[in-house]
């Protein structure tokens, strides 16, 4: 497959190629909180194979070391060894869990009250 993302792609970077950009980073939020509970900080780092439709992404602790890789059109854990895999699949750039928030306050359309 070729390489379609820039290799420093983030989320902010996908969001106009994901069909339903506010429910895939929901669900990346979600599962960032989910595993804070166990892992403390965590950072998101996407897969940059692909056409960023369900780009696959990565949970890393607070140091950046990854502990999660999370299938994009499932949002379900892949196998283990594909969490640590450093090859050049991966992003350069990851997004704290107040980014991803921020991103989602960015998507949400504003509704003023009447």
């Amino acid at each position: 497959m070729v390489q379609a993302l820039p290799k420093n792609a983030t989320l902010c970077d996908v969001r106009s190629t994901l069909p339903h950009p506010e429910t895939f980073i929901r669900r990346v939020l979600g599962m960032m909180v989910e595993a804070k509970k166990l892992n403390g900080e965590v950072v998101v780092r996407l897969g940059i194979i692909g056409t960023g439709q369900a780009p696959n992404y990565r949970l890393e602790d607070g140091s950046e070391r990854p502990f999660m890789a999370i299938d994009g059109a499932t949002h379900r854990p892949c196998p283990d060894g594909e969490a640590f895999d450093t090859s050049e699949n991966w992003s350069s750039n990851v997004m704290t869990e107040d980014e991803v928030k921020n991103l989602i306050g960015e998507i949400r359309p504003f509704k003023a009250r009447t």
